[in-house]
């Protein structure tokens, strides 16, 4: 079932690379509320380029402490870059599943 989200994801992240470095993060003020959150929502799920999640880490943190992104998706993508870096977790808000 997941077999064919893999090709829109990568689709979506190449999409939003071109956005970032045309316009920079995109904020509710540029995009409004859902279309900020779509694109966080595009980053946190292109778990197939870890260093692109991590290249925006910052700039989702610097918009989310303008008011310019939630707190909570700051949180989320923090944990998700720092689990795909074998880090600990900040907020403990991702997981894994092993065969236990």
């Amino acid at each position: 079932a997941f077999k064919g989200v893999a090709p829109v994801a990568r689709a979506n992240a190449d999409w939003l690379k071109s956005v970032i470095a045309d316009k920079g993060w995109p904020t509710y003020s540029q995009v409004g509320h859902d279309g900020a959150k779509a694109a966080w929502l595009i980053v946190q799920h292109a778990d197939h380029d870890p260093a692109f999640q991590a290249q925006v880490l910052p700039l989702v943190e610097h918009a989310a402490k303008g008011g310019e992104a939630d707190l909570p998706d700051l949180a989320l993508l923090t944990d998700r870059v720092l689990l795909a870096q074998g880090k600990p977790q900040r907020y403990g808000s991702q997981f894994t599943t092993a065969g236990d």
